[in-house]
């Protein structure tokens, strides 16, 4: 612990935490807390770290450093949130987090079309969710490569290639959209632009 910092109030932490996708429980997920500035809460690891239980619930006491902002987010690679994990020094913290399950996504992008762009961007836009991927290449005619994103799994997108002319940003874009369902396990999407 800090020499500049002295141990604040007794802190507790607990709640569900659920698949945002499915609404269910997530057991044995890791969870971490961390300080506003992202650095793991220096102290006793038992008291800031805690895995779910088999309901999803958990519960975490910690004696903190006084006058830091401390955050609870999952540490598990491929699990991220966007729920509000702000934690009140000195309270009994009832924090309930949506978790995504992420799937790292290779896209088999090819453009077929005969027009000379030299730009592409990919989004793909779900429910809660939107990715984008922007890339420039020299005047190609034809586009054949693979890009990757990490998307929330067991949801719907709608993936949209844009390709245009850097060279010349007034000239109308060609957009392509295909909506896709990512699964569990899918892992690659090929889309094929006409």
């Amino acid at each position: 612990m800090s020499k500049c910092n002295m141990p604040g109030p007794e802190t507790t932490v607990h709640g569900i935490v659920r698949d945002t996708s499915t609404g269910l429980p997530i057991p044995n997920l890791q969870l971490e807390v961390v300080s506003l500035y992202g650095s793991t809460q220096k102290g006793n690891k038992d008291y800031t770290t805690v895995t779910t239980k088999a309901d999803g619930s958990y519960y975490l006491k910690f004696t903190p450093e006084i006058n830091v902002t401390y955050f609870i987010y999952p540490i598990q690679e491929n699990y991220t949130t966007f729920s509000s994990t702000h934690i009140i020094l000195g309270q009994d913290n009832n924090i309930n987090l949506n978790v995504y399950e992420m799937i790292n996504l290779n896209i088999h992008l090819t453009n077929n079309s005969t027009q000379n762009k030299n730009t592409f961007s990919l989004w793909a836009e779900g429910s809660y969710f939107i990715s984008e991927f922007g890339i420039y290449i020299p005047n190609p005619i034809k586009v054949d490569t693979l890009v990757k994103m990490s998307l929330p799994h067991l949801s719907s997108y709608t993936l949209q290639s844009e390709f245009s002319d850097y060279y010349s940003p007034s000239t109308a874009p060609i957009v392509f959209k295909k909506v896709i369902f990512l699964g569990k396990v899918d892992t690659t999407v090929n889309v094929v632009n006409p």
